[in-house]
């Protein structure tokens, strides 16, 4: 299908509109950084998002699906056209604060999004910022996925910061499985015989675990913690637990996946004269995303026009878990990564925070907010465009369900 390329006049525009609104929206993503909130308490970063965004003539939709830390910014156009959110993700990690960088995230979705109105002023469409909470393990998109806040969308763009750009990278599926044993208590050394070690269950189930991974095949995870080991030494745990996340490249694989660690963790209890608790978060279970290749494309062309690349590599190597995927059941996602220069360390560590709350971070953000304006702009200007991506969406669906 025949491509319309971006005019030089529009891209310019676009650019220019970038740069303008650059200091702003560092000033957004520091601040977001110093208040750091865990998932679904998120408010001082929903409440600077909207305030952002409602000033630069975005009408705020609160409470969006129901959660008190979602919203929906909307800027309309004239008449029909396609409707193009930027999913701004905004909740920090326990302890490590903004380390896997959703400050930014955050800030070049509303960057983004606000370039664009500026550089088209007459588009047909709406052009949507969604605040996404609880990206973290508490499944925020799943819900607003349940509340149909992804509904009648054409696209929808974010970026992720990371230690190289990777435009077209996979995630897996991922499903969380709590295990609880019950035993007896006795006193360790005078009377151990009378006791039943719920904890011998717990530390059976990961030595299970870590003989099955030889046979587990490529892309599937299995890691847990204990997260009740017993209250002394001297005496025998009548309880202990553990949570596991279980991992693989179907939704399929996962769950086929988490029931051989259920397995083993039934083994476990049996061995050790243990009852056994199981719970499985299915509720809440991350859906594999698989990028969008019309989507990925246009985001490359959109990093040669601000003088950057796409670094490749493998698209199933160091792959993590998100629930960007269940929003990709419901809408063509672009998710690619994009490099915080000079960092060394991935994310989720404390390097990956420091750099990208310094000047490196700002150098990424201004691109950022480049890179997916400019792809937006491709998705209103150009309807053959729009149509590989929502084609491409269909294929993964029918592939999915197959």
């Amino acid at each position: 299908m025949k491509q319309t390329p971006l005019s030089p006049k529009l891209e310019r525009k676009i650019i220019a509109a970038a740069d303008s609104l650059l200091p702003a929206a560092w000033s957004l993503a520091q601040g977001i950084f110093r208040h750091p909130e865990l998932c679904y308490q998120e408010r001082y970063a929903c409440r600077a998002l909207s305030e952002f965004l409602e000033g630069r003539g975005f009408k705020i939709t609160p409470r969006a699906g129901g959660l008190e830390t979602a919203f929906a910014a909307e800027k309309r156009g004239r008449g029909r056209g396609p409707r193009i959110a930027f999913l701004a993700e905004m909740d920090a990690l326990p302890g490590l604060g903004h380390a896997c960088g959703h400050h930014l995230i955050a800030a070049a979705s509303a960057g983004a999004a606000a370039a664009l109105v500026s550089a088209l002023p007459s588009f047909a469409g709406s052009i949507l910022v969604i605040g996404t909470p609880a990206e973290e393990g508490g499944a925020g998109k799943i819900r607003l996925c349940r509340a149909g806040v992804f509904k009648n969308l054409d696209a929808a763009l974010l970026v992720h910061p990371d230690k190289r750009t990777e435009v077209f990278k996979r995630s897996l599926g991922a499903v969380e499985l709590h295990f609880e044993f019950i035993g007896r208590a006795a006193h360790a050394a005078a009377e151990p015989e009378a006791g039943v070690n719920a904890l011998d269950a717990v530390i059976q189930t990961f030595n299970a675990v870590a003989l099955m991974r030889q046979q587990m095949g490529d892309g599937r995870r299995v890691h847990g913690i204990v997260t009740d080991g017993g209250t002394a030494a001297n005496i025998i745990p009548e309880r202990a637990a553990a949570v596991f996340l279980a991992r693989g490249f179907t939704i399929k694989d996962t769950l086929e996946l988490a029931e051989r660690v259920k397995n083993c963790a039934r083994g476990a209890a049996t061995a050790a004269g243990a009852r056994l608790r199981t719970r499985m978060l299915k509720d809440k279970m991350y859906a594999p995303y698989v990028p969008n290749r019309p989507l990925g494309q246009a985001f490359k062309r959109a990093l040669g026009r601000i003088g950057l690349q796409d670094e490749g590599g493998r698209e199933d190597e160091g792959m993590g878990s998100t629930d960007v995927g269940n929003a990709g059941l419901e809408v063509p996602i672009l998710h690619p990564l994009m490099r915080v220069p000079g960092v060394k360390a991935g994310v989720h560590t404390p390097e990956f925070a420091r750099a990208s709350s310094g000047p490196a971070g700002r150098t990424m953000l201004g691109q950022a907010i480049k890179a997916l304006a400019l792809t937006g702009a491709e998705l209103f200007t150009n309807p053959a465009l729009l149509k590989e991506v929502k084609a491409d969406h269909r294929e993964f669906l029918r592939r999915m369900r197959g």
